[in-house]
């Protein structure tokens, strides 16, 4: 169930709950630790406790006035509104990052899923991910192929101060009733770190569904290097 967190504390739970998806899928899949599948997910997980976690930390922290005084210190701040500013600006680059690092983890381990399943992977997200869906006979294929290019479409919206640039996507995708919206030339609806975690969780179920196929999990091993 979605919810737009209020405070650091949801947040951060909500970070939590996709770290413990990540942690369930490499369970499940028990492969070894060097395999791409693996290493992929280890490192969204990486990303949640260091790109996402340590920033909510701290605003959440900075918060409470018994603590402040050492977020202030850790980061050599003397003024409360410097404080502000730089948290602010910590908050929204560690987000963009996350999206950006996630993404390229997520991207290089479909890219080497089907090498080793014998598809030539192209330089193109989009086309990669519309090859492997394929490949793995997913249901509702045209639905998780929107789901799971989502955060690519954040990704590059980030990179342009928010801004959607356009692309040959549908310019709202709905996961769980909850509305993306993607329309050239305007903010994206659908960037919050309550909105990250919720299409990152829905993509990582799809994922695992490609995971587990009989023609990826035919591959006993497939390396991350």
């Amino acid at each position: 169930m979605f919810y737009l967190a209020k405070t650091w504390k949801d947040r951060l739970e909500q970070m939590q709950a996709l770290k413990d998806k990540c942690n369930s899928i490499v369970d499940k899949l028990a492969l070894p630790r060097d395999d791409i599948r693996t290493v992929g997910l280890i490192h969204v997980r990486q990303f949640c406790n260091t790109l996402a976690a340590i920033p909510m930390k701290l605003q959440q922290n900075a918060e409470i006035s018994k603590l402040r005084p050492a977020v202030m210190s850790i980061l050599g701040i003397s003024n409360v509104n410097d404080l502000k500013l730089c948290l602010c600006d910590f908050n929204k680059n560690s987000k963009t990052s996350f999206v950006t690092m996630a993404q390229f983890a997520l991207e290089n381990c479909v890219a080497r899923v089907l090498k080793a399943i014998d598809k030539k992977p192209a330089n193109s997200f989009t086309v990669n991910i519309d090859q492997l869906t394929k490949a793995t006979e997913l249901a509702d294929i045209d639905k998780k192929r929107n789901i799971l290019k989502v955060p690519a479409r954040i990704r590059n919206s980030l990179h342009a101060g928010g801004i959607h640039g356009g692309d040959r996507g549908p310019a709202e995708v709905d996961i769980d009733g909850v509305q993306y919206r993607f329309v050239k030339g305007h903010r994206v609806v659908g960037a919050s770190w309550s909105h990250i975690f919720h299409v990152y969780s829905h993509c990582l179920d799809i994922y695992e569904e490609m995971f587990c196929s009989l023609r990826v999990r035919a591959k006993e091993l497939i390396p991350a290097e």
